[in-house]
C-alpha cells in the first residue's frame, strides 16, 4: 500500500525545518532559535543544551540528515571556513581530509580563490600560463627550502606563499602535498598499507618516491 517507515519520514520532516532555518536566517523562527540556542555559531554547529525545548531538540535530531548531504555553494568564499565547513564535492562529509597546516587555521575558502580572475578555475584544464606560474613557484619554493634555517617563521612564510600564489587551487594543493611528502607514491603507500611493489612503474628500476617521480 506504499506505507512509509515512520521514523525516517519524521526525521525528514524535521530536517526540512532545519533546512528552512538555514535558507531563511532572517525569519522570526530562525532569529529566535539563534538568539536562544546558538548566538555565536551557525545552525550546523549548534550544540545540544540541557534546557532546550522539545521543538529545538526535534530540529537538531533532523539535522543529522542535513549534515550527511549538505555543503556550501561557493560564491566568493569569504564566509566559509576552509577547514571546518562542508564545501568540497567529496563523497562523505565534504570537508578537507588533511589537518590544517600551520598558519591557516582561520582561513576562509575565499583565501584560495584565484585572485587574478576573481573566480574558480572551473574547467580543470592545463594551460601554459598556469604551468608557468606553477614552475616559477616551485623553483622559488625549492630555493627557499634549501636556504631556510628551519625556523617556524620561515616555514610559515613558505606555506603562505604557496597558498596565496596566483595559480589554480589544485596546483597549489599539489605543491603543498609534494613539499610535505604527502603524494601517494608507491613508497609512501607501502609505509601505510604495506603494498607488495614499490618500484617505479615507468622505469621499473628505482623505488617510486616523490623525488624520483620528478627527476
Amino acid at each position: 500500500m506504499g506505507f512509509r517507515s515512520i521514523a525516517p519520514f519524521n526525521l525528514s520532516l524535521l530536517a526540512k525545518q532545519g533546512w528552512q532555518l538555514i535558507n531563511q536566517p532572517e525569519s522570526l523562527a530562525a532569529q529566535v532559535f539563534k538568539a536562544r540556542y546558538h548566538p555565536n555559531s551557525s545552525f550546523l554547529e549548534a550544540n545540544p543544551l540541557p534546557d532546550m525545548s522539545y521543538a529545538w531538540r526535534s530540529i537538531l535530531a533532523g539535522r543529522q540528515i542535513l549534515s550527511k548531504g549538505i555543503r556550501f555553494q561557493i560564491g566568493n568564499g569569504k564566509n566559509v571556513s576552509l577547514w571546518n565547513d562542508p564545501w568540497l564535492p567529496l563523497p562523505h562529509n565534504f570537508k578537507p581530509f588533511s589537518s590544517p597546516m600551520e598558519g591557516t587555521d582561520s582561513w576562509m575558502v575565499g583565501d584560495i580563490v584565484d585572485h587574478q580572475t576573481h573566480e574558480w578555475i572551473q574547467n580543470g584544464m592545463y594551460t601554459v600560463k598556469s604551468g608557468y606560474h606553477a614552475a616559477r613557484l616551485t623553483e622559488n619554493l625549492e630555493n627557499q627550502v634549501s636556504s631556510s634555517s628551519g625556523s617556524c617563521s620561515s616555514s610559515k612564510s613558505l606555506w603562505n606563499k604557496i597558498w596565496r600564489a596566483c595559480i589554480p587551487p589544485k596546483v597549489r594543493v599539489f605543491i603543498w602535498r609534494l613539499l610535505r611528502g604527502a603524494l601517494p607514491t608507491r613508497v609512501a603507500l607501502n609505509k601505510k598499507f604495506s603494498i607488495p611493489e614499490i618500484q617505479c612503474a615507468f622505469c621499473n628500476a628505482h623505488a617510486e618516491t616523490d623525488i624520483h617521480v620528478f627527476k
